[in-house]
């Protein structure tokens, strides 16, 4: 809410570090975080709606700045009186002035400070840097998953000073994760923890909190696994179902993960002007994509007889869309693999272009991704097959895939715009 417009006086409800104030503006009371002091380096006042929401926010901030204890300062020192005299001449015996005793006792009182400060501070601190960043554009869900890796640290190294973790104490707390259940975790769980701590210790380095990364050199060792993939027999089920009025909403967000490899957090940030229909292309900005890199999708033939299907008056990506999944996901009848979509995409193009490059270019990706993930053997029958499923025509059902017969000598389906592979 714009402050410039209260209509009323400000009612101070939390006095100590930050202050919150309420306030009232068009009918609504909102909260004003009153977080500006020396060393505060995100906004200077955070406004919610929610009175809880304020004082929890307040409580959090209020935890990276404890109060500090009064003291009396000594009288002053005159500058020509022999206790000065006396210590200029004994620090001059060293080469140093009484300059150079004040500079280096404020760093050592730093340097002690710095070593009191716990992870679990450090690691709020980190959170409220990212969130309120504003030369990286970081996405909402991004934020709140520092929000939640940072109270997990805190847990995770609980009491424990910044400067007292090793590579060894870390080590420990890695290979000793468990689930709520008590049981060990995944090998996937445990370098994803260890990778966001590499990330906030970096952050603690470039703030000059600790000098280095004790968790630099750890590692994790994950078996690599090659992605599910859906039968053709799968892939003929999810463009069925789609086709039914219930689940007809979700027939472009569908297509474009099957026949251009979208991922589902792209497609879902799309809108009908991303399409350029006289190039057959699709263009993703650097925002919409995982990599923060904009990149051009080629819309294959069979897919844009798909999205003709699609009226281009109605959203490209229904309202409801996460309860429209789950309910289409419900009447598959088959299982439902996370990024199964983008993987199929990959395991069939490559069945007929054998082209990790090119598909790397496509998806988004670099090469030794898709070597690593991207190697399901299919025949090149099969993928033909897959290049095929293009809509029926009237009201007549998509052919079983048992019943198509494609000539052996049939061509690699085009991709157009891009040259061939």
């Amino acid at each position: 809410p714009d402050r410039s417009q209260n209509t009323g006086s400000m009612s101070l409800i939390r006095s100590t570090y930050p202050r919150v104030r309420s306030y009232r503006r068009n009918g609504h009371t909102y909260y004003d975080v009153d977080c500006r002091r020396e060393g505060w380096t995100g906004r200077p006042r955070i406004s919610f709606s929610n009175k809880a929401q304020a004082l929890e926010k307040a409580r959090q901030i209020g935890k990276l700045f404890p109060p500090s204890t009064p003291w009396k300062l000594h009288e002053p020192v005159p500058v020509n009186s022999p206790e000065m005299q006396s210590w200029e001449r004994r620090l001059a015996e060293h080469g140093k002035t009484v300059k150079d005793a004040v500079v280096h006792f404020i760093h050592h009182l730093s340097s002690e400070t710095q070593d009191r400060i716990s992870v679990e501070t450090a690691a709020l601190r980190w959170s409220h840097y990212v969130e309120s960043d504003t030369k990286k554009s970081n996405r909402p869900r991004t934020i709140q998953e520092i929000r939640t890796v940072a109270v997990r640290l805190g847990q995770l190294f609980p009491d424990t000073s910044l400067s007292s973790l090793s590579r060894k104490s870390i080590d420990a707390v890695i290979s000793n994760l468990r689930t709520q259940q008590g049981k060990p975790v995944s090998p996937q769980t445990r370098r994803n923890t260890l990778t966001k701590l590499k990330q906030f210790l970096n952050w603690c380095v470039s703030e000059e909190l600790v000098s280095t990364n004790p968790a630099q050199t750890l590692s994790v060792s994950v078996e690599c696994r090659v992605p599910e993939v859906y039968t053709l027999d799968e892939v003929h089920r999810l463009l069925e179902v789609v086709q039914h009025e219930a689940h007809r909403s979700l027939m472009a967000y569908v297509t474009l993960g099957l026949f251009a490899g979208l991922r589902p957090t792209e497609a879902q940030r799309l809108n009908w002007n991303d399409f350029h229909w006289d190039h057959s292309v699709l263009s993703i900005s650097p925002d919409r994509t995982k990599v923060k890199r904009a990149r051009l999708v080629e819309l294959h033939s069979v897919l844009l007889d798909w999205l003709n299907r699609v009226p281009r008056d109605q959203p490209l990506i229904p309202l409801g869309f996460s309860r429209r999944l789950k309910s289409y996901q419900r009447c598959l009848q088959i299982r439902w693999i996370p990024d199964g979509l983008r993987h199929a995409f990959a395991t069939y193009w490559l069945g007929v272009h054998q082209n990790r490059n090119r598909l790397a270019e496509l998806m988004g990706n670099s090469p030794a991704i898709i070597g690593r993930h991207y190697l399901k053997p299919v025949s090149r029958s099969e993928a033909q097959r897959f290049w095929l499923m293009t809509p029926p025509t009237g009201k007549v059902a998509i052919p079983s895939p048992a019943v198509w017969d494609p000539d052996p000598l049939l061509p690699i389906p085009s991709w157009g715009f891009f040259p061939e592979a």
